[in-house]
């Protein structure tokens, strides 16, 4: 038997109006502009498939990007042979169509539309999508003028590292605890979420930020709202930490510095990396929910 590796990472979303059928929506318009986004340099990704699935019970989008290089053809050449800038005349024998783009590697994703939530492969076939990239890649197709007209701003945040998060939320001294929580869907969290989302709405707020800071020689006691709080910023914005280890030693968290991102492998004989990301992701979608919904 021989066993091939590969890795995901969990982005969530979140529209406002919300609900799983706008979710879809939003997917299929997204995918139906064919529009190839900017996500660094003269690296773009283009989703190229993306149509619903069902295994079991669990109904869910399942789609493909590839990540390319789009070369600009204005640019200098070098020329190897004379250690300078090509000539004209050089460049003018370049012949690359159109519609052909070199360095293309092919990751698959799966769209839960109930938990808003996206998996996608992270690092298939000796091939790695930096979660930054895939990051800019939802956000900046999503931020695509002819989207945000039907469906408004779409937030993106990448999940974080579940294991980072929960050693946060155990530092025995905490000094300073910042809270960046983005309008969450009422599907989630609760309580908490209604009552922040409503609170939001009353004042026109996309956003707000939550900062503590202990007395000198303190630590701060983290109670349920501050738990709760926490685990809205961690799942839709950002949670920042400081505070001292079991060492006596200072030490800083960020979730947005420690991306969820999933090893795991496959048979070769019997699955592909598709199929196992979809399988993972039907477990981590469950893990997600203890972790920052509960």
């Amino acid at each position: 038997m021989k066993r091939k590796k590969m890795s995901y990472g969990a982005i969530n979303i979140t529209t406002h109006p919300h609900s799983p059928r706008t979710y879809v929506d939003l997917f299929e318009a997204a995918y139906s502009m064919k529009k190839p986004i900017k996500v660094y340099g003269d690296t773009h990704i283009l989703m190229t498939s993306c149509a619903p699935e069902k295994l079991g019970k669990e109904k869910f989008l399942l789609g493909e990007i590839y990540k390319f290089t789009q070369i600009d053809m204005d640019s200098n050449w070098f020329n190897l042979d004379t250690n300078t800038y090509a000539s004209d005349d050089e460049v003018g024998q370049v012949k690359i169509p159109d519609n052909l783009f070199p360095n293309s590697q092919k990751f698959t994703f799966v769209f839960y539309p109930e938990q808003h939530l996206i998996f996608y492969e992270s690092y298939v076939s000796g091939h790695r999508l930096a979660p930054s990239l895939a990051v800019n890649f939802f956000k900046y197709l999503f931020a695509s003028e002819k989207l945000v007209e039907k469906f408004g701003d779409v937030d993106v945040v990448h999940v974080p590292s579940a294991d980072v998060y929960n050693e946060m939320m155990r530092l025995p001294i905490k000094t300073v605890i910042e809270m960046d929580i983005r309008k969450p869907n009422p599907d989630t969290f609760a309580k908490t979420a209604n009552k922040v989302k409503q609170r939001m709405q009353n004042i026109n707020a996309a956003s707000m930020q939550q900062t503590y800071k202990a007395e000198k020689g303190e630590s701060l006691e983290v109670d349920e709202e501050i738990t709760l709080f926490s685990r809205l910023a961690a799942k839709t914005g950002e949670l920042f930490i400081k505070g001292r280890d079991a060492l006596n030693k200072v030490v800083t968290y960020s979730t947005k510095k420690h991306p969820m991102i999933i090893d795991s492998t496959y048979d070769v004989d019997h699955s592909n990396s598709s199929r196992t990301l979809v399988e993972k992701s039907i477990q981590t979608k469950e893990s997600i929910a203890q972790t920052f919904d509960n």
